[in-house]
């Protein structure tokens, strides 16, 4: 082992001594002659230091003349860079040759290594001829730089953006899109954010035309999804389009395109605007398709107020005053019509109302007003409370005018004519009376209701003996003819 004070920072010293038969401090007997040992022996000297260890290995005893070969062998401890290796050629030997070939200054053999790795090793073979007798010496100088290897990655941010949605959506209804950003780079991506420019033919909840999401920093690899729903408003093809944006990576866009289908129906009736009460009123109910998909299980239900019936519905079942009609799959495009006969018992506008739905939820309805007009019906009636009288009695005349119909009749106008035998006295009743010789006439009554009476008095003397013959009239805005009624009164 070499005597630590031939350690130098940085530095590595290796003395060998080499030994000769004949050497000047242990010569041999003249007369002997040294013998060679069966087995060859070795030393070796080693040194340890920090970043390279040396290990220098040589025979123990060399003949004259002959060539000899030792090695120096080098491990590397930790990484290590510039090592240079300086072999000292002995004063009393010849340079023969080294392996691998060092360069040759003076009496110096030199390696040079640039670098070597942890834990890799080197072997310096040199061959050497003792040319004298005696003591061989030989440094072996070994300098080095010690190396700290350090590594990093220059990564970049580097974003990709899918966009997947429904190939068909529904007006009205919601249509989601699925955007998945991911990070496919090897630095952080900060401040991701993706931005969507909301085509027409759809709406956002914000109402806005440009919706952010804002998704954060991605890790190299990482992704996220998000979902962004709209809701369909407009029939037609859409192109979707989002930006994937961040502070330091380069923007990427996707875009999905759907097709927004029309689903919808539509009712229709047309029949008689007015009809009078009782008798029927035909009516038609025309449904089509004016979308894109088929509606299925097509249901139509038509149906009347308590005021008036279905008579008649053609291909449908009636049950309770509702008639229904159960299609089954409407076509787009497709028109279908049915035939309805309805009645009323009282007047008025009547609604029939015409209900549709589908498996799909889709609905729709229509109204059809019809004017039912009623009739009035006016029935007179006149009586004489004493018949015969005699001359100077009275009797009193009862005048009763009846709607037997079912609607008003309105300007009724009531008079009364009486024969020369009878002089009318006083009046009482519904209006009020203009007595004119023989003649009474009645104020006119503005309205009389259905099943609602008018009545009138007159009192009357009999004057003139024999058959008198008196006589009530009516007009009414219904009844332009008068109607006329005659009784006759004896006086005697």
């Amino acid at each position: 082992m070499m005597p630590s004070n031939f350690l130098k920072p940085a530095f590595l010293y290796a003395v060998v001594a080499l030994l000769a038969a004949g050497c000047a401090e242990n010569p041999p007997p003249p007369t002997s002659v040294a013998k060679q040992p069966a087995a060859a022996e070795y030393n070796t000297f080693d040194v340890q230091q920090g970043l390279v260890n040396v290990s220098k290995k040589l025979p123990k005893l060399l003949e004259l003349g002959q060539d000899v070969t030792y090695s120096i062998n080098l491990q590397a401890t930790d990484a290590a860079r510039n090592v240079t290796v300086r072999e000292q050629i002995p004063a009393n030997a010849r340079y023969i040759r080294t392996e691998p070939e060092a360069y040759v200054a003076g009496n110096q053999l030199i390696w040079t290594f640039p670098e070597l790795a942890k834990g890799s090793t080197k072997t310096l073979n040199v061959t050497l001829k003792p040319v004298q007798e005696g003591r061989i010496e030989g440094y072996t100088t070994v300098t080095v730089e010690p190396q700290a290897y350090a590594a990093t990655m220059v990564g970049k941010a580097k974003l990709a953006l899918s966009k997947t949605g429904p190939s068909t959506a529904i007006v009205g209804k919601d249509v989601t899109y699925e955007l998945k950003v991911t990070n496919t780079g090897t630095y952080l991506a900060k401040n991701v954010s993706l931005t969507d420019q909301v085509p027409q033919g759809l709406a956002h909840t914000s109402n806005a035309r440009e919706v952010v999401t804002e998704v954060g920093d991605l890790e190299p690899g990482q992704s996220k999804t998000v979902p962004l729903t709209f809701k369909a408003v407009q029939r037609g093809q859409v192109r979707n389009t989002t930006l994937a944006l961040s502070s330091n990576a380069d923007p990427v866009g996707a875009e999905a395109g759907t097709t927004v289908l029309l689903q919808t129906l539509k009712v229709a009736a047309k029949g008689y605007d007015d009809q009078y009460v009782g008798k029927s009123s035909p009516y038609e109910i025309s449904i089509s398709n004016p979308g894109d998909v088929p509606l299925k299980n097509v249901v139509i239900t038509d149906s009347m107020p308590q005021e008036g019936s279905i008579l008649q519905a053609t291909g449908a079942s009636l049950s309770n005053g509702v008639a229904t009609w159960n299609i089954g799959e409407l076509s787009p495009g497709e028109e279908k019509k049915y035939s309805v006969v309805t009645t009323a018992m009282f007047p008025g506008v009547h609604k029939n109302t015409v209900k549709v739905k589908t498996d799909e939820g889709v609905t729709a309805q229509t109204e059809y007003s019809t004017l039912w007009r009623g009739l009035p019906g006016l029935s007179l009636q006149m009586i004489d409370s004493a018949d015969p009288i005699k001359e100077g009695d009275s009797t009193e005349f009862t005048i009763t005018l009846t709607n037997q119909g079912n609607a008003a009749d309105t300007n009724v106008r009531v008079q009364i004519s009486f024969a020369p035998g009878l002089q009318p006295v006083s009046s009482s009743g519904a209006s009020s009376a203009n007595v004119s010789g023989q003649l009474v006439a009645f104020a006119p009554v503005a309205t009389i209701e259905p099943k609602k009476s008018l009545v009138w008095k007159v009192i009357a003397k009999g004057i003139v003996s024999g058959d008198n013959r008196t006589r009530v009239q009516y007009t009414s805005d219904n009844t332009k003819v008068p109607v006329t009624k005659d009784e006759s009164t004896q006086v005697y």
